[in-house]
């Protein structure tokens, strides 16, 4: 048996694991467009702010947790904001 027979049945080949350039600027462009997805998803929040809100529980009857919430009636919608603990903020409806 010759070497060069000896050598390709022993070492495996690892070709297709090499990335090839071309393939490695389709990744880049992948890469960069779910960049600006996401940049973009951040920026098309609504004016109000409400839409984006996190933490706001929507309920149908809201009630006062403690003695920093306040209620506020805003474009005929109840609020419960608080100043004490954000995650007591409340919507009706």
């Amino acid at each position: 048996m010759s070497l060069l027979a000896l050598t390709r049945s022993v070492i495996p080949r690892f070709t297709a694991a090499i990335p090839r350039p071309g393939a490695m600027a389709v990744m880049a462009r992948f890469q960069q467009q779910q960049m600006q997805i996401q940049a973009n998803a951040a920026s098309n929040l609504p004016a109000s702010g409400f839409g984006a809100t996190r933490g706001m529980k929507v309920r149908a009857s809201v009630k006062k947790i403690c003695e920093g919430c306040s209620s506020v009636k805003r474009r005929g919608r109840v609020f419960i904001i608080c100043s004490k603990n954000q995650k007591h903020k409340q919507r009706q409806g």
